[in-house]
């Protein structure tokens, strides 16, 4: 394995990592860190934030390069496109891990409301 190689992998990594931060900015706001939450049933759920959104975009360009990518790349158009498709499958890897983490907030929410209002609508014993 030459230069070449350690050449082309680092840039499909950077370009995973870019899709990721992407995701990061326009999903999150920003450049938010990650921590854990605690939702109202105990339940807890990790919220990547940027840094997680990187490192989650630069596997999934990874992955998408291997699976789908040419592996003998010999001109530079097909290393664009290649860089190209690592970008977009950062932004999806990324929007996927943080779709997860909105998705059970939001299903939690949904009890904490459906219990506020049966309890709400019981009738009062006086």
């Amino acid at each position: 394995m030459g230069w070449w190689w350690v050449i082309k992998i680092a840039l499909i990594l950077i370009a995973g990592a870019v899709g990721g931060l992407a995701n990061a900015i326009l999903i999150d706001g920003g450049f938010k860190k990650g921590y854990r939450e605690t939702l109202g049933n105990g339940q807890q759920i990790w919220r990547p934030g940027w840094s997680g959104n990187v490192f989650i975009g630069m596997i999934a360009g990874f992955i998408f390069w291997v699976l789908y990518g040419n592996m003998k790349i010999t001109e530079i158009a097909e290393l664009l496109q290649q860089l190209v498709g690592s970008v977009i499958a950062g932004v999806g890897g990324g929007r996927l891990i943080t779709g997860e983490a909105d998705k059970r907030i939001l299903a939690a929410s949904k009890d904490e409301l459906t219990d506020a209002l049966r309890e709400a609508l019981k009738p009062k014993k006086e």
